[in-house]
Parts: structure tokens; sequence; C-alpha cells
């Protein structure tokens, strides 16, 4: 069973320029907690950005990063240019833990795949 929160403790999956700790001190003024994590039925590409496609016997390894604020992931938001390149979902996550976490994570839009075409 995946462990979920809500409200201003809310748990975000990571997989790409976002796993820098300097850009995330720059963009949510402090430091977050942070977990090593894997989405099992996704893969990681790049194109202009990095995202994920759905692939049954793949995984993506990243960070799970811990009490967000919603504010937070309103910044977070902006610097993914959500709506027009990513939407953002809660997807089942596991960490080196061994728990499993109902995480946010950053899916492409049609939009971010196309630059791929």
């Amino acid at each position: 069973m995946a462990h979920e929160v809500s409200g201003n403790d809310q748990i975000l999956f990571v997989y790409g320029t976002l796993m820098d700790p300097t850009l995330r001190r720059r963009l949510l003024g402090r430091d977050v907690r942070v977990e090593r994590g894997i989405l099992t039925g996704f893969r990681r590409r790049k194109n202009r950005h990095f995202y994920i496609t759905r692939e049954a016997r793949a995984f993506v390894e990243g960070l799970l990063l811990f009490e967000l604020s919603n504010q937070d992931l309103i910044r977070l938001d902006q610097y993914e240019e959500v709506p027009h390149l990513y939407t953002r979902e809660k997807l089942t996550v596991s960490s080196s833990s061994n728990h499993r976490y109902l995480a946010w994570v950053y899916l492409p839009t049609q939009r971010l795949l196309s630059f791929s075409a």
C-alpha cells in the first residue's frame, strides 16, 4: 500500500534537472528532504527536456522530494512549464528504504513530445 499525504506535506518524484540540489534550493529558497526513488513502468527520455513515457518492463531512477507545500508545487510547476510542457499526476513510487509513496510526477504533454518528432 502506498503512503499518501496531503496539504503542506506533498511528495514529488523528480528525474531530470530538479535532481540538482543547487537548482532546487534556488527555486524553493531552502533545502528539502530527499530520498532515492524508483518509478516502475516508465522509461526516461530526453529531447530538449527530460521526460518519461510508459513502458511495461522499464523503470526510472530519481529522487523523492518530501515536505513540499502547495506553494512549492506552484513554483516547481512554473519552472516545469505546467500545463504547456508537463502535467502533474500522482503515481506510486518506491523509495530506497522500501516504502511506497503516492507522489506527484511530471508527465510530458503532446507539445513536449512533439519536440522529438
